[in-house]
């Protein structure tokens, strides 16, 4: 973190001392010129893969400017089956497929009257829709690393980072304004939002095929092995096998997982807290989950897929949806597993 706030300082002072290095060689003649061009090869390949690579040409965001197209067109493209994440603002629903927003890991659009951006990091599985403002301060996200396996952005503006999964300016201490996400397989998001649209991002040209190979074969490697890609997590919990998806939410501090086996034993989960209850439900008609803020006071048993419920139409509220459990763990080491929320 400390090097990437002074990178560009970091840049001046590599390119000075190389060229004067450069330099005394070729007064002197101390390098062959095959030597000499060989350091420089390198010398460039070094500083665009460390400085240039990651956020302008591996990932290059599409917080503006993003494609998305109708659920008709969309069928030419996905199976009832594929899942997506469904950002939905004032009834206007977007949905991103994983393999389509693995590059560029953000995408943005006008949702509901509402600027909002996708982040999805394909390295926990997590999509996260976070509004590009703070007050009157416009955000510029791009992609920075990972950082103990999960993504980790940074503010071209305000060169902060932010923690994909905190949502929260690491220099300042802001956290961005979180719409709620939900996962469900494209065939659900067609009959749930037959108006609504999805980014439209499939391969093009040989770069983008081959970055796409090399994040499809890092997150095979994630998902198909007992240790993580990277490794640099630091807190381990042994309750739930590493790579098992979980659905996690924080509330008033306290963080909750909920694994998919334990909702769909338990379809509707009421939270108790202030006076008031959170409510987690299952769809098995649609192979989904969201959450809900109930009213104070109100006891509610049942809530349809748009927030219905006899008492009124209750606000979806943010849900980490099928985050691999060792990075929800690894980030919440004293949540709380499979529980009702007694208390």
């Amino acid at each position: 973190m400390i090097v990437w706030r002074y990178r560009k300082i970091a840049m001046i002072m590599a390119v000075i001392c190389f060229s004067a290095g450069l330099y005394i060689a070729l007064a002197h003649a101390a390098l062959s010129g095959t030597v000499l061009a060989l350091d420089a090869v390198a010398f460039i390949a070094l500083f665009v893969g460390g400085y240039i690579n990651v956020p302008y040409l591996m990932f290059r965001p599409q917080q503006r400017g993003a494609k998305y197209i109708s659920v008709n067109e969309a069928r030419k493209y996905l199976t009832p089956a594929n899942r997506v994440m469904v950002v939905e603002v004032n009834g206007d629903a977007r949905a991103f497929f994983h393999d389509w927003i693995a590059r560029p890991h953000i995408a943005g659009d006008i949702i509901g009257g509402q600027e909002v951006v996708l982040t999805y990091c394909s390295l926990s599985h997590l999509g996260l829709a976070y509004s590009p403002q703070l007050d009157d301060k416009k955000l510029d996200l791009k992609v920075m690393l990972q950082l103990e396996n999960n993504l980790v952005m940074y503010d071209e503006n305000s060169n902060q980072p932010i923690q994909q999964i905190r949502g929260t300016l690491e220099n300042s201490g802001e956290k961005l304004k979180k719409y709620p996400t939900q996962v469900m397989p494209f065939g659900s998001f067609a009959k749930i939002y037959p108006k609504g649209r999805l980014f439209y991002n499939p391969p093009q040209g040989w770069w983008d095929r081959m970055v796409r190979a090399m994040v499809l074969d890092v997150t095979e490697r994630q998902y198909t092995t007992d240790k993580p890609a990277f490794p640099t997590i630091r807190h381990v919990d042994d309750r739930l096998p590493p790579k098992e998806m979980v659905f996690g939410i924080v509330i008033n501090g306290m963080a909750r997982a909920y694994s998919r086996d334990f909702l769909k034993q338990n379809s509707f989960v009421t939270i108790p807290h202030d006076g008031q209850e959170t409510a987690l439900v299952y769809y098995p008609e649609f192979d989904s989950v969201a959450a809900f803020a109930c009213p104070p006071g109100e006891k509610v048993t049942e809530i349809d897929i748009y927030g219905n419920s006899p008492a009124g139409k209750l606000d979806r509220i943010p849900l980490d949806s099928e985050v691999l459990w060792m990075v929800w763990s690894n980030f919440h080491p004293a949540t709380v597993l499979n529980d009702q929320g007694a208390g």
